[in-house]
C-alpha cells in the first residue's frame, strides 16, 4: 500500500464509524491518521537499517494498529 491507499483507506473507515454526522475536519484527521502506519519513514532519513528491520513490524502490527486507533479516537471525541 501507499501512502495515497492508507489515506483512503482512513478516510473509508473514518466515515464508516462515525456516520452521516462526519464533517470534512473529521475526513481529513481520518486521512492523516491513515497514513500513520508509515510514519516510521522517519528512521530511513537517520538509519536506514532500522527502518528495514522494523518497517511493516510495529507500525503495521497490533500495536501500531491500537495505538492509532487510540490516538485517532481520542483526536475525534
Amino acid at each position: 500500500m501507499n501512502g495515497i491507499f492508507h489515506a483512503g483507506a482512513g478516510v473509508v473507515i473514518g466515515g464508516l464509524a462515525l456516520g452521516g454526522n462526519a464533517t470534512s475536519a473529521d475526513f481529513a484527521i481520518c486521512a492523516v491518521a491513515g497514513t500513520a502506519p508509515d510514519w516510521d519513514a522517519i528512521l530511513l532519513a537517520v538509519h536506514k537499517p532500522h527502518y528495514q528491520n522494523y518497517h511493516r513490524t510495529v507500525t503495521h502490527g497490533f500495536i501500531g494498529l491500537t495505538v492509532g486507533g487510540v490516538l485517532a479516537a481520542a483526536v475525534l471525541s
